[in-house]
């Protein structure tokens, strides 16, 4: 497998989780996920009013959501 982009770990304040528990997001040689979509939150120290979700579709499209509960 060949990786496209990797990002340096979060800060300790910084947190990402997904509805699914899935730690990354793989695709296949037509550019589609096995999945279905996921749904991220990103949540830092600033609390609940500012953390967000975060939807990457199986085609790949990526879409940001409202507030989340951290």
């Amino acid at each position: 497998d060949e990786i496209l982009q990797a990002q340096a770990q979060l800060n300790g304040d910084t947190n990402l989780g997904s509805s699914s528990g899935d730690t990354r997001i793989v695709y296949d040689s037509r550019g589609f996920t096995p999945n279905t979509n996921l749904t991220f939150s990103l949540c830092d120290d600033r609390g609940s009013n500012y953390g967000r979700s975060i939807s990457i579709s199986n085609t790949g499209r990526v879409t940001r959501g409202g507030a989340v509960t951290c």
